[in-house]
């Protein structure tokens, strides 16, 4: 068996650190070096992480100052020894055997980085994501263009730990790993996915993705805009593809902005003006992209006769869109 390390990064979640470690520790594959990055928390995390690394030798903990997500996972990329890296949200939790699915999919095929779906879990709710009809090997192309399906997120996916040699995680970003997604799949040879949902992806109420908007929230856009010139410098067929996921993300963040508080939008008008105006300069290329769903189109069209039309459409369709 060959030494996998599971990097964790921590900041104050002791009401769900357990329930992860645990997930990770019941793994059916067992050459694990299990990575506790405590980012400076200021609960009881880092008991925590210590009692559990009295109890397990395959457990690291490692103690810095707090310096957010990426500086955590880079601090445990940085202190690894496995041949493999898994990433885990300490607020999240994994099902029994998904290293070692995930690792069995890269030796059969040969890849270097394997990918599966997950379960997105918000209020009660559960949906899969991110499911293949079948276990499916992708080049670096076809990984690109099917990005929707296998998404840019860190945590789903089992890597070769030498992908990361010259790559680390953006510090200060928020969507860090949609910045990074396409330089890691250049180096692949392969990627494959298998069509299993075996991570447990956890959203809460206090979570980026919930919040009233921020100035955050604009990463998006500028992890997408650096996408979209990776792609355009380095696979201009796909350029069509890519342009449309750009253009998605101005959508998401004005979306985010007019179903915040009345309040929020009034400070962040600048923003409002600005992200609305670059949809409506691209008024021709989002109509006509084949990659722009038609109810999405729809909505757009509201967007050009007003933004007040807009903002009733999406705040009455905002969960099917």
């Amino acid at each position: 068996m060959e030494l996998i390390s599971v990097i964790v990064p921590i900041y104050n979640v002791e009401n769900y650190l357990d329930k992860c470690i645990e997930s990770i520790l019941n793994q059916t594959y067992s050459e694990l070096e299990i990575i506790l990055v405590n980012d400076g928390s200021t609960d009881s995390s880092l008991e925590k992480c210590n009692n559990f690394q009295k109890k397990d030798c395959r457990i690291k903990v490692l103690n810095k100052k707090n310096g957010g997500l990426s500086d955590a996972r880079n601090y445990g990329i940085d202190n690894s020894q496995g041949k493999y890296l898994a990433f885990i949200d300490s607020d999240d939790y994994i099902e029994k055997d998904m290293i070692e699915k995930l690792y069995c999919a890269i030796k059969k095929t040969e890849a270097d980085m394997a990918i599966c779906g997950f379960f997105e879990s918000y209020s009660n709710q559960i949906q899969k994501k991110g499911i293949v009809d079948q276990c499916k090997v992708f080049s670096t192309e076809e990984a690109i263009k099917n990005i929707t399906d296998l998404y840019p997120m860190a945590w789903n996916k089992l890597y070769k730990k030498e992908l990361f040699a010259d790559i680390r995680y953006p510090v200060g970003k928020y969507h860090e790993d949609t910045f990074v997604i396409f330089q890691l799949f250049e180096k692949c040879s392969k990627i494959v996915a298998i069509n299993d949902c075996l991570y447990y992806y956890i959203r809460r109420k206090n979570t980026i993705s919930k919040s009233d908007f921020q100035v955050k929230h604009l990463d998006l856009i500028k992890a997408w805009k650096y996408n979209y010139q990776f792609v355009c410098d380095r696979y201009p067929d796909l350029e069509p593809v890519i342009f449309s996921k750009y253009m998605m993300a101005y959508f998401q963040v004005l979306d985010k902005i007019l179903t915040s508080d009345k309040r929020v939008i009034e400070r962040n008008k600048s923003y409002l003006k600005s992200v609305s105006k670059t949809l409506k300069k691209n008024k021709k290329s989002i109509v006509t992209s084949p990659y722009i769903t038609l109810k999405r189109k729809l909505l757009y069209c509201l967007l050009l006769l007003s933004n007040q039309l807009y903002k009733i459409a999406i705040t009455s369709f905002q969960k099917s869109i």
